[in-house]
């Protein structure tokens, strides 16, 4: 079962809010899209070690993993309930960095 926890409210108009200039640093693209995010869960899925060359194997590996992840409950009957993307950003070396974390 699904409960709020936490909730918080943000002023965009905050003096905490960093209004620097954003550095693009990948592309995002849609694994699975239910909704707007204001009205369900949105999930990134990251990959670390995967080089520009490598890009098409994250997409596999990202569009499994969200396989699995709702083919098992309590995802699979809230599936409708998320937004799935994930982000290619390119690793300059293959593999994970730091593998013991």
């Amino acid at each position: 079962m699904f409960r709020e926890i936490y909730t918080t409210v943000i002023d965009p108009k905050s003096r905490f809010v960093d209004r620097s200039a954003l550095s693009h640093a990948g592309q995002v693209w849609s694994i699975l899209e239910n909704g707007p995010p204001s009205k369900k869960v949105d999930l990134l899925v990251l990959g670390d070690g995967y080089t520009r060359e490598q890009s098409s194997k994250f997409n596999a590996d990202a569009r499994r993993l969200i396989g699995a992840l709702f083919n098992a409950e309590p995802y699979r009957s809230r599936k409708r309930d998320f937004n799935v993307w994930a982000i290619d950003v390119a690793a300059e070396e293959p593999g994970i960095t730091q593998p013991r974390d």
